[in-house]
C-alpha cells in the first residue's frame, strides 16, 4: 500500500511513523525508507512513556509462564472455562 492512500497515516500525521518506530523494534523500513539509528532514538525517547506503558500492560495480562501452565492444566482437565468465571460472572452482572 502506498503511502499517500494509508489512512492511519492520514490520521496520526507524522506520529504515527514515530510511534511505529519505537513501538515495532524489529521494523527496519517504513514508507519505503530505511529507519536510521537517529530516527530510531527519536521515537523511542518521544514515546517512551506510551511504549513503556503498553509493555507493561503486556506483562501483566500475560502473567507469564505461570499463567500459561494454569491455563494449560485447566484445558487438560478440560474444565479452562472456569479460568476467571469469578471476574466473568461480575462483569455480566454489571452490565445486565
Amino acid at each position: 500500500m502506498r503511502s499517500d492512500n494509508n489512512k492511519f497515516q492520514k490520521s496520526r500525521n507524522a506520529e504515527y511513523k514515530k510511534y511505529t518506530i519505537a513501538r515495532l523494534k524489529q521494523l527496519k523500513y517504513i514508507d519505503y525508507e530505511l529507519i536510521d539509528q537517529k530516527d530510531r532514538e527519536a521515537a523511542d525517547a518521544e514515546h517512551k512513556d506510551e511504549i513503556g506503558q503498553a509493555e507493561q500492560n503486556e506483562g501483566n495480562d500475560q502473567n507469564d509462564e505461570q499463567h500459561e501452565n494454569l491455563l494449560q492444566e485447566l484445558r487438560d482437565a478440560k474444565i479452562e472455562i472456569s479460568q476467571d468465571i469469578f471476574e466473568k460472572c461480575l462483569t455480566k452482572l454489571d452490565e445486565d
